[in-house]
């Protein structure tokens, strides 16, 4: 079965959308520092995120209809609608189920 999040979708689009823009920046800890670099995007995103709320919601909108190809990978998929939705989503990202 897939894992349920306790964070709400928007937020976590948020999250990735304000790591990247904070990667791109050039606002990097410097290389061969993953630790301190994951310390220092953590840290930035837990407190600018919500800055992001807008694109994240509508990166979201966007998968709210379903390729063709998404529903019927859905319709097939046997579980929850968590596993049916884990398989969209993979379908939507070119990853084999």
């Amino acid at each position: 079965m897939t894992d349920l999040s306790v964070t709400q979708p928007v937020e976590r689009i948020a999250r990735v959308l304000c790591a990247q823009d904070f990667n791109e920046k050039g606002e990097k800890v410097g290389p061969g520092r993953g630790a301190a670099m994951s310390a220092a995007v953590s840290s930035h995103c837990d407190r600018a995120w919500q800055d992001e709320i807008v694109r994240a919601a509508e990166v979201l909108r966007t998968i709210r209809e379903p390729t063709e190809e998404m529903a019927r990978v859905g319709d097939s998929t046997e579980g929850s609608a968590a596993d049916k939705w884990n398989a969209m989503v993979r379908v939507a990202l070119g990853e084999p189920n």
